[in-house]
Order: C-alpha cells, then structure tokens, then sequence
C-alpha cells in the first residue's frame, strides 16, 4: 500500500507567512522607544543638572566666569568652583557631581545671562543657566511690587519718625470708635 505523504497545505504556509510578517511588522515599533530610552535619560539628567546650577547661582553672592571653570562665592566667602573632572562636572570642595559623561565644558556671560557650553559624545549644546543681573538697595521692591524710591513719600507729614503726632492720631481714632 502506498503510504500517504501529507505535507501542509497552501492555508496553512499562507497562515505562517502572515503570522512571521506581522511580528516583523510589529517589531520595529517595540524595539525603537528600547533604542532611544537612553537618550532620554541623559536629557533627563542634564535638565536635573541645569536645575541645581540655576539653584547654586542664584544663591551665590558673587560669581566669576573663567572659560572652562565657574566660582561661586556666598555671602561668608566661601568658594565652590564647577569645573570638569574625569568627565564629570562637579562642584568642589566637595564632591557634588552635577552630570556624568561630559567631554567638555565651558561657561560663558553675554547680555546679563550665563550660559553652559557641553560637549557630550558628537553633541555640542548651549545651556541657559541663570539671569546674574543683580539689583542694587535702590532698586530693591516695596511689598505691593512699586520701587522702594517710589514708597518714600515727598510729605514729611507721612514720615512717622519726624511727626511723632500722626502714630497717636491713629491710635486715638481707633479707641474712640470702640
């Protein structure tokens, strides 16, 4: 007797043809957010690092630019100074390491802004630090947002240290109405 040879049938090829292009298809799609998650990850870490720049700037009392290194001075005098090391941008004394993987650095003021120059792998990006515009006792802001210049008053009679009588006046006017 002859045997039978069953072998599969053009359904079922068609079947498996469909089922191999649909993964293929759909493969892409899941393998390419995987390729570009580290690339997220350090934008991620350099907008963290911009953030604790910003921070440390605005903090500082004085603040020297050099090419390749930041200083920051606070109101006592102590320095911390931003600098490359080893690939990383860090702030010494110390160690505060800002960001990892850096080929290099520099810092720059134009117009009042600090700005960062970082060089990662083929990247070369500019970064805004901070606004170092800073405001003088005669610029300082009263509590309603006017100039404090503006808050004095031209009238010596609004002045409650050289007319000692206009303080009594109002606590006068406030116990009579009780």
């Amino acid at each position: 007797m002859a045997r039978m040879i069953r072998g599969y049938s053009l359904l079922e090829m068609l079947l498996a043809l469909w089922i191999c292009l649909s993964i293929v298809w759909v493969l892409p799609a899941i393998y390419g957010p995987l390729l570009h998650w580290d690339q997220t990850s350090s934008q991620l870490d350099i907008v963290i690092a911009l953030y604790q720049l910003s921070e440390d700037v605005h903090l500082a009392e004085t603040i020297e630019v050099d090419e390749h290194e930041l200083r920051l001075y606070d109101v006592n005098g102590k320095q911390d100074t931003i600098s490359l090391h080893q690939g990383r941008l860090v702030c010494q004394p110390g160690f505060n390491i800002y960001l990892h993987n850096i080929d290099a650095v520099s810092f720059e003021v134009f117009d009042e802004i600090l700005y960062m120059y970082l060089e990662r792998g083929e990247t070369s990006e500019r970064y805004e630090i901070a606004s170092i515009k800073r405001y003088g006792p005669e610029e300082w802001l009263c509590d309603d947002g006017r100039a404090m210049c503006d808050c004095e008053s031209d009238d010596p009679n609004d002045d409650p240290e050289s007319n000692p009588d206009q303080g009594n006046n109002e606590l006068e006017a406030s116990e009579a109405g009780s």
